[in-house]
Formats: C-alpha cells, structure tokens, sequence
C-alpha cells in the first residue's frame, strides 16, 4: 500500500454507542487496507486523509455504497433510532432540519442541540439551549452554570475569534489572542487562556467586545449586567501569566502531558491541545505546562523521543520538587530490541520513565497523541495512589497492551504481550500486570494464562473509568533491561505448562538440536511440537504457485514467536509442517483441537492487517482446500479454482477482507477479490464472484456465497 490512501469506499457507519442514535462515523475501507477507515479533516474542513477507525471492533451499521477522496467534502450520518440520513457535505442537510423539528428528537433536546449546531441554525440552538439549561438547573444549578459557561458561551466566543482572523488582513491586534477558557459569576468573567497582558490594549478591547457580544446574544441565559461587566484575569489573583498558546479547565482533565521534542505527537498543536481528558502542551510551552502542573490535581507527563540526536531535557524546568512528571519516551526505531543508543538517550529524562515502543501504523496520519502512548497516559493516569505518586517498580519501564481477537479475548492479549516481551528479551522479573475485569473472575483461566507467562507480576486491574479509544484485554509494566530469565529453558517451560492448561497429555518430551519436542494426545488429534531455538531456515516461498498440501494431515507444529503467512506458507511448501505461536496455542484446546482449528487461528491472525501477495495466497491456499474437500455452496467449483490459480492472483490481483467473525474454535471472513490499483477493474475471471464467505472450524474450510449481511463488528 502507498503510504497516502487517496480514494476509500464508504462501507457503514460506526455506532459506538450501538443505540443507532446521535451522530454516527463513517467508515471505509481500501482495497489495499483490512482496518476500517475513517476521515481525517483539513483546516478547510475538507478531507486530507484517512486513519483507523478505533476501535476496530466498534458495531458498524450499514450504508448506502459511495466513495470518498482528498479534497472533496467530508461524510456524516445521523442516527434517528430506526432510520439514519447520510450526506456528503450539504447533501441531505434538508432532510436532518425536518429531523429536528420532529418526535424524535424533540424528546432528546440535548441530540437536537447538536444538530442545531451542525446546521449553524444559530436561533434554534440557542432556544434548544435555554430548554436544556432550565432543566438541569432545577436538579443542579452549579452542574448547569458550568455546561452554560463550557459547552455555550465559551464555544461561541473561540469560534468568533477563529472567524474573525480569517476574514481580516491585518492580525496585529488578534496576534495576542487565542482559545480562551470563561466563567460567569454575576457580574463578573474570568477569561483564562490566550489573553493580552494589558486590558489597555487594543487586542483586549477585541476580546472584551466579542465576549460581551456573546452574552448579550444569550441573553436567555445570563441576566444581563445593566452597569457592565467586571473582568478578572489570572494575574489579578497573583498568579503567574506566562504568554499563552493553550487554555484548559484543569477541573476537566484527567493528565497533563508536555511534549519536549519537535515531530513526538502531535505534529500540529493546533490540532491537538486537548484529547480525550489529556490536556497536550506543544514544545516551547513548558513555562505554561509548569505553572498548570502545580496546582493541577491529577498526574502530568513529560514525552520525548528516545533518540541520540537530540539533547537533554533540562531538569531545572521542572523546578518543583515534591512531584516529578512520569517520562514518556517514545521509541523512533523499528527494530526488536533497545539499542544502545536508545538506552543511553533514556538519561535524557533523570526522573522515572516509561518506554512506548509501539506507534501508530505506518501510512496512516500521526498528528495526534495516538496508539499505546494515549492508553498508556490514560491507564497510568488512573493507577496513581492519593497523592499522585507513581506506583512503577522501576526507574525506566517498558509499558505494552494488548486487545484480543476471538471468544477468550484476554487469553489472546496476554499471548500478544508475551511475543513482544521475548522479542524485546524482558519480562522474567516483576513488574505490574494489568488484568481486565473479567480476568478477574476466580474462574477465569486468562488469569491462569497470564500467571504463567508472568509469574513474578503484580496484579492490578485495569480501571473500568479508563478512557480509552480501544479495549484493552491486557496491559503490563516490566522493567526495560534485557534478562536471561526470558531465555529458551524457561519459554520451554510456559509452553508446556499452558499446553496442559488446554487439556493436552504430554506423551513425551526429549530435547533435540532444533528445539524442545513434545508429543501431545488429545481425544481425537495427536501432535507433535517442537518448540524451535531459532526461525527454521527453510527455503523461502517460490509464489510459483497455491500450494497443493493435504492441510488436514499436517500433524508437526513448529513454534516461533511470530509468524506471518509468508513465513507459515515457506514451511508448508518446503516440510509440510506447520508454523504456530503462542497465540495459537493459548487458544487450541484438546477437547476440540484439530489441525484445522490452528489454521482457523492463524486466520484470524491475519483477519484485519494489510493486504499483500503472501497473504492473499495464504487465504487462496484455504479456498482451494475447500473445494478440493467439497465444502463449497452456491458457486462453480472449476471456475472457482481457476480464478484462485490464475497467475494475476497476488500480483495484480489480491484477495481482501473487510471484517470477521471469530467463534470458540472457528473464523469466519468475508472476502473478495480487489485490484491492486483501486483505479483498475478487476479482470472478468474474477467478477464472477462477488463477496463470498471462507470459514474455517474444527472439520476444515468451507466456502459459501454471502446470502445475508453479516456485521463488520470484530
């Protein structure tokens, strides 16, 4: 895939709160991508790109089929319960104001506030607003000043001044002004933010007129001050006023995070001061970051790039010595382990550090705190004692998380953060395991999982008021020094006792040259595993062709760490024996564990990561078993197979899926075959078959024509 996606296809609308109600996200797909996109917005509002959807695994509702491209006006939805209207830029806006004005949403004032807005109904939102402030104000009337002053006035005026510089030519006087942050106590406004230092100026007289301006147009909801208005500023209370870029109401924030280095996220402030309840301070704001942090209830977090190139963060500015913020550095590099430079680069910070060694997915726009750094912030946040000091066993910390794919989602975390820790070569001494709610249960075996993968660690439970983009199933803190601990003697050791966790009889264990073999019976299979000292070097794949391997009678698994299709298709072809991981194996239990249901695993592996010529002759590998075995429904088998064998396939041609659906021991993908080049039609050989279903369970594959929709949810 080119590392900029020009033109997607709309494929549903994300409904996080699965109440088919309120505004919905419009996602996408590429026929290069199996993430689900979403639209990424200029400072035009037009489209710029496109992201991941997150979470994948966000309930996604269907929508009419069209396509989106760079430049062109953004998608929206509207949820009505029962109906939902879409519209690309001005399309259907018609429709969503009678949608205003009906049952539906005058029964929901707050949903029909935001529609107000979105339509720049200006009067509407403001009778809409009084209806609502009324209300709450009967039950709480301190909880509805602080919406009133928050969620109206305060929007009103930052959105004023955001007009009102780009429709003039000379900014002298608004260079001074920026988002400000205000409260309304009788007669008097506290403005915070980006404010002039002299009320005598003349970019202050701007700021006091649209202020005023404002008040007097919600009239409905402020009484009106017959003798004017008193301002105070923070100065007036002696407090420090540094020159500000950036306004936050402390009260609503969970963290702070001052970002040290130009290029760590996000790229563009501007587009990123505030994200979920993180307040973000760009480089050159430490000043600001500083004089906030001090008074601020919650943790802060000092980011940096764990890079050589670039110097030492000064510990004078964080001058204040009974709290330090927690480090967060950012891994630039790609390879498995720390290297030496990035270990010396950790002195940079003098204070306790967690290490992000994962980012955001290459292609995708990283202008925003995004991925493992904003859980991470987000989960530390929430696991910080009454006063706020960190409870990390080590000086300098690798933090991971993980979510599951399938039935036992914990179960497959905790295997993911296992393959990374041996990559790394950490985590055989203690640190903190987080485990999600339901590993919490006594009889919940992803709590055994994680006891042998990580013996020596801590457990806490992830907090359920975390606030988050994506589900976390596991999550561990582990110090970022390589141990011997996590050599092979002791993988040996965790294999064997997770494969008789899953109801396996261990016949036989010897030690051999390649690795450690054991012979597992079942009630039905046996097998034999050998636990590899190293990746096989086996001949590399020859895409000569689909494999023609009798999948079913594979009966010797090879274990890596990691394992990707071309690497599983490199083995079958040259051995015939089979690649799994640990992933595979925390979930393949004796009672209904055949070779298919490993491959079944394997699938779901693969079910949602880029598409490429490896992978796509994997999936056919699948299909031509399939058919070979009989289990087709609905197509012509020979035209079938010589779709999959023609030599387009993998080249011009792939096979993509769009999402999955995952069961105890079996998956099931929605496949089709797509052009590499989205701007090309797919041959005549493969337009036959529209969308077709491959799923994999515990008797082998099966393919079938899709009959009825099947949800885009993972």
């Amino acid at each position: 895939m080119s590392d900029r996606i020009e033109r997607c296809e709309l494929v549903g609308l994300a409904d996080p709160i699965e109440k088919k109600t309120g505004f919905l996200i419009p996602v996408f797909s590429h026929p290069m991508s199996n993430a689900l996109l979403v639209e990424e917005r200029d400072e035009d509002g037009r489209v710029a790109g496109f992201a991941p959807l997150q979470p994948q695994e966000t309930k996604i509702l269907d929508a009419p089929r069209n396509n989106s491209q760079i430049g062109e006006w953004p998608y929206w939805a509207f949820g009505l319960g029962g109906k939902t209207i879409v519209g690309q830029g001005d399309e259907n806006r018609r429709e969503l104001e009678t949608a205003l004005h009906g049952r539906f949403l005058l029964e929901r004032p707050l949903l029909a506030l935001e529609v107000a807005e979105f339509l720049g109904l200006h009067a509407d939102r403001n009778t809409l607003a009084n209806k609502i402030y009324e209300k709450m104000r009967r039950d709480r009337p301190d909880v509805a000043d602080r919406w009133r002053d928050l969620a109206i006035l305060t929007e009103d005026v930052n959105a004023t001044l955001v007009r009102k510089k780009a429709s003039q030519r000379d900014l002298s006087d608004m260079a001074a002004l920026g988002p400000v942050t205000l409260r309304v106590e009788g007669r008097q406004v506290i403005v915070r933010g980006t404010v002039p230092g002299s009320t005598q100026s003349r970019s202050w007289a701007l700021l006091r007129d649209i202020i005023e301006n404002t008040l007097r147009d919600l009239r409905g909801l402020y009484e009106q001050a017959s003798e004017g208005w008193n301002y105070r500023l923070p100065s007036s209370r002696g407090e420090t006023a540094y020159p500000r870029s950036l306004s936050f109401d402390l009260s609503s924030l969970d963290a702070l995070v001052y970002v040290a280095d130009e290029g760590t996220p996000p790229t563009d402030p501007n587009l990123s001061a505030r994200i979920d309840s993180i307040g973000v301070y760009p480089p050159g704001q430490s000043e600001q970051f500083i004089a906030d942090s001090v008074g601020f209830e919650g943790p802060s977090f000092v980011g940096f790039l764990l890079d050589d190139a670039y110097g030492h963060i000064e510990p004078a500015t964080m001058h204040y010595a009974q709290r330090r913020p927690l480090g967060l550095a950012l891994r630039t590099k790609a390879t498995p382990r720390l290297s030496r430079a990035e270990t010396e680069a950790l002195s940079r910070y003098p204070h306790p550090t967690i290490i992000i060694t994962r980012r955001s997915p290459s292609g995708f726009t990283q202008n925003v705190i995004s991925g493992e750094l904003r859980d991470a912030v987000n989960l530390l946040s929430a696991n910080t004692t009454e006063r706020n000091r960190w409870s990390v066993p080590f000086d300098k910390s690798i933090f991971m998380r993980a979510s599951g794919l399938g039935p036992d989602r914990s179960n497959d975390a905790w295997a993911q953060i296992y393959e990374r820790c041996r990559k790394l070569g950490v985590g055989s001494t203690a640190g903190i395991a987080f485990l999600s709610e339901s590993d919490r249960r006594p009889d919940a075996e992803s709590d055994d999982i994680a006891r042998l993968f990580f013996p020596d660690f801590t457990r806490e439970q992830i907090p359920t008021s975390t606030k988050r983009k994506r589900r976390i199933d596991a999550a561990i803190i582990v110090d970022h020094l390589p141990s011997e601990g996590m050599g092979w003697n002791r993988h040996c050791k965790t294999i064997e006792n997770i494969t008789r966790l899953k109801g396996w009889e261990i016949r036989e264990s010897a030690e051999a040259e390649h690795g450690q073999v054991y012979q597992l019976k079942g009630p039905s299979d046996r097998f034999e595993l050998v636990v590899a000292r190293g990746k096989p070097s086996d001949r590399r794949y020859s895409f000569e062709q689909i494999p023609h391997i009798d999948l079913g009678g594979v009966d010797r698994l090879i274990l890596l760490d990691d394992a990707n299709a071309l690497t599983v298709l490199s083995h079958l072809e040259s051995t015939g024996q089979l690649i799994v991981t640990p992933r595979d194996i925390c979930a393949f239990a004796a009672k209904s564990g055949t070779v298919w249901t490993l491959y079944s695993y394997q699938l779901r592996r693969l079910s949602h990561w880029m598409s490429g010529k490896s992978r796509t002759h994997y999936l056919a590998m699948l299909c031509q078993s399939a058919i070979r075995r009989g289990n087709v429904d609905s197509y012509d088998s020979e035209r079938f197979i010589a779709a999959l064998s023609d030599e387009q396939l993998g080249d011009s041609i792939h096979l993509t899926s769009s999402n999955a659906r995952f069961f105890p021991t079996a998956t099931e993908l929605r496949l089709k075959f797509s052009s590499r080049n989205s701007n090309s039609r797919v041959p005549s050989i493969f337009r036959d078959f529209d969308t077709f279903v491959l799923r994999v369970d515990e008797t082998g594959p099966h393919l079938s024509q899709e009959t009825q929709s099947i949800s885009l949810s993972r």
